[in-house]
């Protein structure tokens, strides 16, 4: 199981966050072309899919302080 998000060119990019977070789990989360990171995870209900993308939207918005 697993899902991508793709960027669009006006979303923040910070390099060291994206970097930090593909070499904290590689077998997890990749590269897929310069806009879109892949990440494999297996997550049986609705609930944990939704509860781990809301993480990983965390964990960027938090890479990204101009945005708060």
């Amino acid at each position: 199981v697993g899902g991508s998000v793709k960027f669009e060119g006006t979303t923040p990019m910070p390099v060291n966050a994206l970097i930090q977070l593909l070499q904290s789990n590689p077998k997890e989360f990749k590269l897929g072309g310069s806009d879109t990171l892949r990440f494999v995870k297996n997550l049986d209900s609705a609930v944990e899919r939704k509860d781990y993308v809301d993480d990983l939207l965390q964990r960027w918005e938090k890479a990204c302080p101009d945005l708060q």
